[in-house]
């Protein structure tokens, strides 16, 4: 049984928001803005086939989707840039969701992984104005064709503060 794109998408923001608690009952009623096949499809269609254009465009398409540019930070992990955004919620957990800018030498990567790109730029727009009590961190990982870097820097990172902050 194949499922509708709408109630995929419908399920996973719910169990987004689940894990991450909504503030108040009333946020159940907050204005979810849910993609539509062709908005992702034109995000698919743009893909850049250059690896060093990805992170600009990673970047771009997160704008283009509501985020501020305050909003959005370039974090450098050694020599892996990770682009960031944090959703804060009013608790001090967090949630990580995160893709690979990166691509493999050849073709454009538009499966691997763009689709994660576009997919979590679009979670990222549907839901930036709900509050919630868990921060979602934003994650675009460089350097994951290259024995996941960015995402072992990051880890290394989060271990380090956590660390530092005891």
């Amino acid at each position: 049984m194949k499922l509708p794109w709408k109630l995929i998408l419908t399920i996973t923001l719910g169990q987004l928001m689940f894990l991450s608690g909504p503030v108040s009952p009333s946020t159940q009623q907050t204005n979810i803005s849910i993609s539509t096949p062709e908005q992702f499809k034109a995000e698919f269609d743009s893909v850049p086939c250059k690896n060093e254009e990805r992170l600009n465009a990673t970047n771009a398409l997160f704008e283009k989707l509501g985020a501020a540019p305050s909003d959005i930070s370039i974090e450098q992990y050694k020599n892996v840039k990770n682009l960031v955004i944090r959703k804060q919620g009013t608790s001090e957990e967090n949630i990580v969701l995160g893709a690979h800018y990166d691509k493999v030498s050849e073709g454009c990567g538009a499966i691997d992984n763009w689709t994660g790109i576009v997919t979590l730029a679009h979670l990222y727009k549907s839901l930036k104005d709900v509050p919630l009590k868990k921060t979602i961190i934003f994650v675009a990982f460089g350097e994951e064709e290259k024995g996941l870097l960015g995402s072992h820097a990051m880890v290394e990172a989060i271990n380090n503060w956590r660390n530092t902050a005891k």
